[in-house]
């Protein structure tokens, strides 16, 4: 079960860098063409990345990982699920700082799902 939990950490993890690749794509697309249409992908994309948090939460418990990479595949969804999502929404409704919050958060994202690599390793 700890390979199952590795190769899913691995393929999350791969996830997150195709989303910042969509993230990128619609912000050039939107400014070089004025449309503001092209981050369905990348939407979609982060809900992917949620669900995968939680196969990925339940690999981790199947693999008695321990409490502390539970706890971190746990913290994991939190910041991919709800957090992005209300950053998401609160920079598109109310301010653009909550929107460069959110790339901020998708970065601390990104090296935690490493982490989280590591940790399968260790085991």
């Amino acid at each position: 079960m700890t390979t199952v939990y590795r190769v899913l950490a691995i393929v999350t993890t791969l996830v997150i860098v195709v989303q910042f690749f969509l993230a990128g794509l619609g912000a050039f697309h939107d400014v070089r063409t004025g449309e503001t249409n092209r981050f369905g992908a990348h939407e979609t994309v982060g809900y992917v990345i949620a669900g995968l948090s939680i196969v990925l939460l339940v690999a981790a418990l199947l693999a008695r990982l321990g409490g502390r990479a539970v706890g971190m595949v746990a913290f994991l969804f939190v910041l991919a699920g709800p957090v992005q999502v209300l950053l998401a929404k609160a920079g598109t409704d109310h301010s653009e700082v909550f929107g460069a919050l959110h790339g901020l958060v998708g970065a601390l994202i990104l090296g935690f799902s490493g982490t989280l690599i590591r940790l399968g390793r260790r085991t």
